[in-house]
């Protein structure tokens, strides 16, 4: 419930705050959420050349993909945060 609040209440700027809502949609076990904004969160890190805070970001989310069922969604969620984590393990080892 505080996720969606705080998700409405940032409007067009929810992007800069998605670490803050993946935390509150995790909490509230809104696992499709919590992943979409760890994807946002990672990105928004690697573009501010923050490797290791996007891949915590990254890593995170395809954790949470651990707690949702099997989909189409989920396979697409795990395709694209897989094929983004790439880049930023390749630069930090």
């Amino acid at each position: 419930m505080i996720g969606l609040r705080e998700e409405t209440g940032y409007g067009t700027q929810a992007r800069e705050h998605a670490a803050q809502l993946a935390m509150h949609f995790e909490r509230g076990q809104d696992y499709l959420r919590a992943v979409a904004y760890c994807y946002q969160a990672g990105e928004r890190a690697l573009y501010q050349n923050a490797a290791r805070e996007g891949l915590t970001h990254l890593m995170k989310g395809a954790t949470l993909l651990t707690h949702m069922p099997e989909s189409q969604e989920r396979v697409q969620q795990e395709l694209l945060l897989h094929s983004t984590l790439g880049l930023p393990l390749f630069r930090t080892t």
